[in-house]
């Protein structure tokens, strides 16, 4: 932007500095001008600058003209990227993507993501059997050839945002890297943030139907993997010397050989907060997570329930020791976390069944005792239905440690961490993902009563009791 030399404001700044116009151009315009948003929506250009909803492209070309600082708005609908199964969705340093927009809006914080459903979808031939909104709810609906990977990165750092989407369909069924794993998401040396997603109906020949991490460390916040499938590992997420941040994530009805949920490798540790493990499934073992070869991953108010494995349907661990913190592993297939070859966790304020509570019932083959354990049912709401919520009167409730839920002040359903205290009134956290609400408090004023009418007796109106009348009421 080149000033008018004759605008008000470059005139104050020469009569203010006594500066030429090329020095005037210096304070005008910002060293780092944010070159502004660009918008995709599904049936966008395929060329041009993108630079508004009427001129809004297609999220490919979006990419391919965003440069440093933009933000790309993303009209809901089904967005596929390209043609060809080589093709995905390509993120870039300091160049967030934002899903959930109707396409009218002015500001972000207009957009309803949750509403205006954005899909990612890998079915570039588009014959997969989708539901209404055109995601793949399962990887047997998958028909024909899809893209390998619907998202990749490589070489990204934290300003490569994506955020508001669904990620669908993608398809890595090749027998070579890195065409047979990460089905969702592929992350290569990169640690991108992720927001607002879901990983859906993804699968892999080999590893991370919804998304592999290759020396990378991504950030997942508000992120959902479901019904994603990996041959061989990770059927949610798998991790090679990776160590992601995952908090409030749930991890549902995935599917592997091993490591139902999530597969975390060779020096693998990532951190959970607020993460549930639901219904996953490992025909091998570890059903919820498996941890191979020197993975410590951290774990924090999270609970498994509903997986099924051969071996550890909850955890299966091989020469690594996690550390467990307030951790509920209840009403798996068979039981909670199963030891291997030089495996010892550590486990403290946690509910794990069979490992029969802290002190002299305590199965050392479960790991190391950090204090404060119990064995006993946790009372889900309706384990049955996937309700991990806890009743009232749970032994699980105000018996975590506050010290390690510090930093963390909601539950999975976004309520308040630290609801109420225990008998001595002191705020303590639950076990698990899901805080217990105190019930509502009583009304403390006594309701209004809707005002008596009193009729007004007219010098015609009797009483009907024997000889009585009343004289006539004055108006």
């Amino acid at each position: 932007m080149k000033p008018d030399p004759h605008s008000p404001m470059t005139q104050i700044v020469l009569s203010l500095t006594g500066l030429s116009l090329v020095a005037a151009v210096i304070l005008i315009i910002p060293a780092h001008a944010d070159p502004g948003i660009l918008y995709a929506k599904p049936d966008g250009l395929t060329s041009g600058p993108c630079d508004s909803w009427t001129n809004a492209c297609t999220l490919q070309q979006a990419l391919s003209v965003a440069t440093s600082g933009n933000e790309i708005w993303v009209q809901k609908g089904v967005h596929y990227p390209g043609t060809t199964r080589d093709a995905s969705f390509s993120l870039k340093n300091d160049v967030a993507l934002y899903g959930g927009f109707a396409g009218t809006e002015s500001s972000r914080s207009q957009r309803n993501w949750q509403v205006n459903l954005t899909v990612l979808s890998g079915d570039i031939d588009k014959n997969d059997i989708t539901d209404a909104n055109g995601v793949v709810t399962a990887t047997t609906h998958i028909s024909g050839t899809n893209s390998y990977h619907v998202i990749s990165t490589t070489n990204v750092i934290s300003t490569a945002i994506l955020d508001g989407f669904v990620v669908t369909a993608g398809q890595a069924n090749e027998n070579t890297w890195p065409h047979s794993s990460g089905g969702g998401m592929l992350n290569s040396f990169s640690s991108p943030t992720l927001q607002n997603l879901t990983f859906k109906g993804n699968t892999a020949a080999a590893h991370g139907g919804g998304m592999f991490n290759s020396q990378s460390n991504p950030t997942l916040t508000n992120v959902s993997f479901s019904g994603n499938t990996a041959s061989q590992s990770g059927g949610g997420m798998y991790n090679d010397r990776s160590s992601p941040t995952l908090a409030n994530i749930t991890f549902g009805n995935n599917m592997a050989s091993s490591g139902g949920g999530i597969f975390n490798y060779l020096y693998s540790n990532p951190t959970l907060r607020n993460v549930v493990f639901n219904s996953n499934t490992a025909s091998s073992s570890g059903g919820g997570m498996y941890n191979d070869y020197k993975s410590n991953p951290t774990l924090v108010n999270v609970t498994f329930g509903g997986n099924t494995a051969d071996n550890g349907d909850g955890m299966y661990n091989v020469q690594s020791s996690p550390v467990l913190t307030n951790v509920i592993m209840w009403d798996n297939s068979t039981g909670g976390i199963i030891n291997n070859s030089g495996a010892n966790p550590t486990i403290a304020h946690s509910n794990i069944r069979g490992c029969g509570g802290s002190g002299s019932s305590w199965n050392s083959t479960c790991g190391s005792d950090g204090g404060h354990n119990i064995d006993i049912d946790p009372l889900f709401v309706n384990p049955t239905d996937g309700n991990l919520r806890l009743q009232a009167g749970s032994p699980c409730i105000d018996a975590g440690d506050n010290a390690a839920a510090t930093g963390v002040t909601i539950d999975l359903d976004g309520n308040p961490r630290i609801a109420d205290g225990d008998e001595d009134g002191t705020p303590v956290v639950d076990m698990g993902v899901y805080e217990l609400q105190p019930p509502s408090p009583a009304p403390t004023t006594m309701p209004t009563a809707a005002p008596t009418t009193v009729p007004i007796i007219t010098p015609t109106t009797v009483i009907t009791s024997p000889h009585v009348y009343l004289p006539a009421v004055r108006k």
